[in-house]
C-alpha cells in the first residue's frame, strides 16, 4: 500500500492501521528511566500508578533491587482487563468500533516505538514484522532506543550499589523517584 502522498507505507502507517493491536495485549511493556519520565510528565501522574516491578533474571542489564537480596526487577507498563478481555497494556485504548489506539500516542515508549523491530514478531498481526528493515527512521529509532537502554543501566546500576550500602528495603515508589531524579538530573 501506499500513503495518500503516493509515498510507500512505513512500518508506522501499517501500525497505526492495525485494529487489533494484539502487541499491546500479548507483550509485557518494558520501559527506561527515559519513557518513565516522559509519560509522568506528559500525564502529570507519578510511575508508580502505571508501573510495577516484573520479576527479572537476576544477570539482566535493567534489572533493579529493592533490598540486599539477589532478586531483581523490571520496570514495566501496567496491565488491565475488563470483563470478558484479556489483559492489555494500561494505555491501550479500545473503542466501541472494535479498534484499538495507543493512549499515549508520541509519548509511547521507545520500545512500542520500534516494534517489532527490536523483537516481538510472534506478538504482531498487523505484517508491521514484515516491513523492510532500513527504514532510517526506524534505523535511528532503534539507536536511540539502544542509548535510552544503555543510560538507563547506568542508573539501574547506581541505583542496585546503593540499595546494596543501605541494607534497607525499598519499594517501587523509591526506586521511581530515583529513576525522576536520574533523569531531572541528565536533563532528559
Amino acid at each position: 500500500m501506499t500513503r495518500s502522498n503516493g509515498e510507500p507505507d512505513t512500518r508506522y502507517d501499517r501500525w497505526l492501521r492495525c485494529a487489533e493491536k494484539r502487541c499491546c495485549v500479548e507483550s509485557t511493556v518494558y520501559v527506561t528511566a527515559r519513557d518513565v519520565a516522559t509519560i509522568a510528565r506528559t500525564i502529570s501522574v507519578p510511575p508508580w500508578e502505571f508501573a510495577y516491578a516484573d520479576d527479572a533474571p537476576i544477570d539482566a542489564d535493567d534489572g533493579f533491587a529493592l533490598d540486599a537480596t539477589a532478586r531483581r526487577y523490571r520496570l514495566a507498563l501496567r496491565r488491565t482487563s475488563s470483563p470478558g478481555e484479556a489483559a492489555h497494556c494500561t494505555f491501550l485504548l479500545r473503542f466501541a468500533t472494535g479498534a484499538a489506539r495507543c493512549g499515549l500516542g508520541e509519548t509511547r515508549p521507545a520500545s512500542c516505538r520500534v516494534f517489532p523491530l527490536a523483537g516481538g514478531e510472534d506478538a504482531c498481526t498487523c505484517a508491521i514484522a514484515r516491513a523492510p528493515r532500513d527504514d532510517p527512521a526506524d534505523l535511528a529509532a532503534l539507536a536511540a532506543l539502544g542509548a535510552d537502554r544503555d543510560a538507563y543501566a547506568r542508573i539501574v546500576t547506581m541505583w542496585n550499589a546503593f540499595v546494596v550500602r543501605s541494607d534497607t528495603a525499598f519499594v517501587l515508589r523509591d526506586y521511581c523517584r530515583f529513576v525522576l531524579d536520574a533523569e531531572n538530573a541528565a536533563g532528559r
